[in-house]
């Protein structure tokens, strides 16, 4: 096999990149949601619950609360690939949680 042409190598280059903005994204999307949001309240286990709705400081923040959204998205198509769970309240879909996995 020869050389890498320059598409070839361009291509590669692309593809590492997406890869380390997944491992990025991985590992940091349940903290833009429990910096951002709001907490509001805690469950009987002591876990806190976020209200996705509104900010964790008071602000015209957009870029925050649309962070705290892309979050949400992102978790949601990324499916179960967390050593964690994000819980929806079906009366509130709003309103989430996390949860860890138990090892298993």
């Amino acid at each position: 096999m020869g050389a890498l042409t320059t598409g070839q190598h361009d291509l590669l280059k692309a593809l590492n990149l997406l890869s380390l903005s997944l491992v990025l994204a991985d590992r940091t999307v349940r903290s833009d949601i429990e910096l951002y949001a709001a907490c509001a309240g805690t469950e009987e286990d002591g876990h806190p619950i976020y209200d996705t709705r509104r900010l964790a400081e008071d602000g015209p923040e957009e870029e925050d609360l649309l962070r705290v959204q892309w979050a949400m998205a992102y978790i949601d198509a990324r499916g179960d690939v967390f050593p964690w769970r994000m819980k929806r309240y079906i009366d509130a879909p709003y309103l989430v949680r996390f949860e860890d996995r138990e090892p298993g």
